[in-house]
């Protein structure tokens, strides 16, 4: 009501009907905009597609504009919405939802990494796997490694034999612990710096002596 008459009210205000045009005046209330709602032309219009905005944009006043939707850690933008990587994939917070589709990459495991429910795990002890196994994809397993000749095992790791001790290749180094054997001299040999020499000119010795031992001597 303004000076007895009814008039409209101005452009983002409401009022309800019923006002007496024969009392006082009375005025208008701007409206308030809904949750992802902004104010164009003095009218609430729903937010584009992967934008937001707060309520309470008030309709009388300027126009407003919603704010892009930005994707959390491990999430990519599908029809403006942001998903949850599958699993085994990652992506960098930030994606916009308000613009085209984004996709999460592939984990690429490290070397001496391997693929367990779609998560990248250290090998065990002694053993080994080669970098970029996809944690998107299946399991996947560390090889264990294998001693070359003359090493053993300590602490799943492959170790040189001491002088005058010799082992086989093979030996697992993701199990226990192996030993090397004492190489043993025979007949008419001696230990010479971990060595089997033959006896020299003239002497004999018995067969058996332990070269990862002290030097020995043949007899005249």
């Amino acid at each position: 009501v303004q000076s007895n008459r009814c008039e409209s009210c101005p452009a983002g205000m409401t009022r309800i009907a019923g006002d007496d045009a024969s009392k006082a005046d009375t005025s208008c209330n701007a409206i308030l905009c809904d949750a992802n709602q902004n104010v164009a032309s003095n009218s609430c219009k729903n937010c584009p597609a992967g934008r937001t905005n707060a309520a309470g944009d008030d309709a009388s006043g300027g126009n407003t504009t919603c704010d892009a939707i930005l994707c959390a850690t491990n999430q990519h933008v599908l029809a403006h919405a942001c998903h949850g990587c599958s699993p085994g994939k990652a992506n960098p917070a930030g994606d916009d939802a308000s613009a085209g589709d984004t996709v999460c990459k592939a984990i690429k495991c490290l070397q001496n990494q391997h693929v367990k429910s779609h998560a990248c795990h250290t090998c065990a002890a002694g053993k080994t796997n080669p970098a970029d196994d996809d944690a998107s994809g299946a399991d996947t397993h560390c090889t264990a490694t294998k001693c070359s000749a003359n090493k053993k095992v300590v602490s799943n790791e492959c170790k040189g034999c001491p002088p005058g001790k010799t082992n086989l290749a093979g030996d697992d180094a993701s199990g226990k612990d192996t030993a090397c054997d004492a190489v043993k001299c025979q007949a008419n040999q001696h230990v010479q710096g971990h060595a089997c020499k033959a006896c020299p000119d003239g002497t004999t010795n018995a067969g058996g002596d332990d070269s990862s031992g002290p030097n020995t001597n043949c007899d005249a």
